[in-house]
């Protein structure tokens, strides 16, 4: 059976490699080589170099080696990076790259009265009700937009104990 592995180069690509290679799979590795090392696959199992994005290269693969399965362990190594950072994110589908937002300042207001054992507070967020878009994602081939709260009114009381 041919199995396509991407992210075949990384540290549990390259285990699952090892593995198939030992039942006597034909296996092909994918890797982009952010993380992986080229070190890590045997010099007897093909490989490419590219990403998962790149709808020709797989198409090529898939057609050149017979692919029945694909193991896919390519991924961003920290959840810090593809979570939170702009750089190197596309979509694995479309290919599309981020969108960066404007800049923008929210106001947030806060009055109130604290006694010893208690407090109480009239607050207001985003005074000017300023309206952002956060992030735009096109991950996946479906566009999210995280946007900012509008303007929040609010009484909070506390008690410490």
């Amino acid at each position: 059976m041919g199995v396509l592995v991407t992210g075949g180069a990384g540290y549990i690509g390259s285990v699952a490699v090892e593995d198939l290679t030992n039942r006597g799979e034909n296996v092909v590795v994918l890797d982009n080589l952010v993380y992986g090392h080229r070190e890590a696959v045997p010099n007897d199992v093909p490989f490419y170099e590219g990403s998962i994005g790149d709808k020709q290269l797989i198409a090529k693969i898939v057609a050149e080696h017979d692919i029945d399965a694909c193991m896919h362990y390519s991924a961003y190594a920290y959840v810090g990076e593809s979570v939170n950072s702009l750089e190197g994110i596309e979509s694995v589908v479309s290919g599309n790259p981020p969108v960066l937002q404007d800049a923008y300042t929210t106001g947030d207001l806060r009055i109130g009265l604290d006694g010893d054992a208690w407090g109480a507070s009239f607050f207001v967020d985003n005074v000017w009700d300023e309206r952002a878009e956060l992030f735009v994602s096109n991950r996946w081939a479906v566009q999210r937009v995280s946007v900012n709260p509008p303007r929040t009114y609010g009484l909070q009381f506390r008690f410490n104990f």
